[in-house]
């Protein structure tokens, strides 16, 4: 990829990441080569890479368009997230560093402080914090092949809202399970920081699916079995 389509790539991410494309938008490669200072070429490039990678979608009538979260991309996104980040947060507590262990911490408090936060930017603050929270963890891990794939399946998680599905009672446990992985990492309890971890994706999961699938935070009938 070249140094236009790379930069091309980055800057449309990041604005997806942002959630600047509402789910089902059309990005018309006019303007957008245009915004980003680049020619049609690279743009197309960076493109299909977002295509491949799965946060666009490409359709012969529609061109290319922001992809839009199913029950079924929530269930994938969040088996994968079961099946790694419980062992990253096991690793990160054999191998975590004092400085990484605060930087945890920081960023427990600061999601903590948000929940009686009422002003408009508080969804973005505590985005921002939990991001941190399990990149400080994958980076505590010490596996980059790890982190690498965490990274984007994580983003993905975000990219989908997770935290603004959550009602006062949801943010409280994910604050909890936070603060109690902290304890478990800083006691080097791999055990321990594995189970909550599990814990905590797993109830996220359940979050999501019931948002999704009912107007009134109530999960479907048909999505009840295997979400708790």
């Amino acid at each position: 990829m070249s140094s236009s389509a790379e930069l091309a790539y980055r800057a449309l991410k990041d604005r997806l990441l942002e959630r600047e494309f509402e789910a089902g938008h059309r990005l018309k490669e006019t303007a957008l080569a245009s915004e980003l200072g680049v020619s049609r070429t690279p743009l197309r490039q960076a493109l299909h890479r977002l295509v491949a990678e799965g946060w666009l979608e490409q359709s012969p009538r529609q061109g290319v368009r922001v992809r839009e979260w199913t029950e079924q991309d929530i269930y994938d996104i969040f088996d994968i997230r079961l099946l790694l980040e419980p062992h990253a947060a096991a690793m990160a507590a054999r191998r975590r560093s004092d400085a990484q262990l605060e930087q945890l911490r920081e960023a427990a408090h600061v999601m903590q402080r948000c929940l009686d936060e009422t002003d408009e930017h508080r969804v973005a603050r505590r985005s921002v914090a939990n991001a941190q929270f399990h990149e400080t963890i994958q980076q505590a891990a010490g596996n980059a092949r790890l982190s690498g794939i965490l990274t984007d399946i994580v983003q993905f998680a975000m990219v989908a809202r997770t935290y603004q599905a959550f009602r006062d009672a949801d943010e409280r446990r994910s604050c909890a399970h936070h603060y109690e992985m902290v304890d478990a990492i800083a006691a080097r309890d791999a055990d321990w920081a594995r189970a909550v971890m599990a814990a905590h994706i797993t109830a996220a999961r359940h979050t999501m699916l019931a948002r999704l699938t009912s107007p009134h935070g109530e999960p479907a009938p048909s999505m009840k079995k295997g979400t708790s």
